[in-house]
């Protein structure tokens, strides 16, 4: 029999997002770590560096009642860590900012590419670079932080403690003091030669155990479906559904820190996007 994962949108179940909090104590999900500061920092939970405009389309949230509504970047923020350890992260921003910038670029070249009638001798492939380590570091903040901010009524699964107190392995795999050790980490949901969309926009969901409490977090971005497997449990062991496909025992396989990723256009390998772990 199969053991299904559990997945769903994000829902805003927090009671103050964003607004005061209940007590004056600053609150951290980083605090495990020790030596945080005194000064209260407001998170941007949806990654500010990676939105270029000041307004985001947002939707899946309970208090919107199905509706999609328009937002200040700036407005997303939560009261989740200290600006020490906010501050810290600022490096993971900037990487994932710049993957999702580069794929950006990459599917409007092989858009345009795939317009054309030369032959695939006056087109070279074009190689661009990301670093794997920083843009899983990046996954597991994200999905931390959204937790942090929704889940007010959820578990982690692998410590049954509430989401501002997560596993201290975990956190010190975010800010670089160990590292995700496999299965915990990056996994790419695809099959091969898929096609991708180009609409914009980062959707998130989190993966919740059978057993209860959250195991990680599933993305999509123009079509790359990605997940962050923060257990010590297999994740091939279990059945997991990425936008209709199948992947667990006896179906497709996820790819654990994909590495190499390769763009066609008319059926010819014009650019790739090394990870480099």
């Amino acid at each position: 029999m199969d053991v299904q994962i559990c997945t769903s949108l994000f829902s805003s179940r927090v009671v103050n997002l964003p607004g005061k909090d209940r007590d004056s104590m600053v609150r951290c999900w980083a605090s495990v770590l020790g030596d945080c500061s005194d000064v209260q920092s407001r998170e941007h939970y949806l990654s500010r560096a990676l939105w270029l405009g000041e307004g985001i389309t947002i939707k899946g949230f309970d208090w919107l009642h199905g509706e999609t509504k328009t937002v200040g970047i700036d407005s997303l923020v939560a009261k989740i860590l200290c600006e020490k350890h906010n501050n810290l992260l600022s490096p993971l921003d900037a990487e994932a900012a710049d993957t999702f910038h580069t794929i950006t670029k990459i599917l409007e070249v092989a858009q345009e590419r795939g317009k054309t009638k030369l032959s695939k001798r006056y087109w070279r492939v074009e190689e661009h670079s990301a670093d794997g380590r920083l843009f899983e570091r990046w996954a597991a903040k994200y999905a931390l932080g959204l937790f942090c901010v929704v889940g007010k009524d959820w578990l982690w699964h692998q410590t049954g403690s509430e989401p501002l107190n997560p596993p201290k392995e975990m956190v010190r795999a975010i800010y670089g003091l160990g590292a995700f050790e496999k299965p915990a980490g990056l996994y790419l949901a695809a099959t091969s030669g898929e096609s991708l969309n180009h609409v914009d926009g980062i959707s998130a969901a989190p993966l919740f155990h059978p057993d209860g409490g959250l195991v990680g977090a599933h993305f999509e971005f123009k079509g790359f479906r990605l997940v962050i497997w923060l257990s010590n449990e297999n994740l091939d062991s279990f059945l997991l559904e990425s936008a209709g496909t199948e992947f667990g025992p006896k179906r497709n396989q996820l790819m654990y820190h994909p590495r190499n990723w390769q763009f066609a256009s008319r059926n010819i390998i014009t650019q790739r996007l090394i990870f480099e772990w």
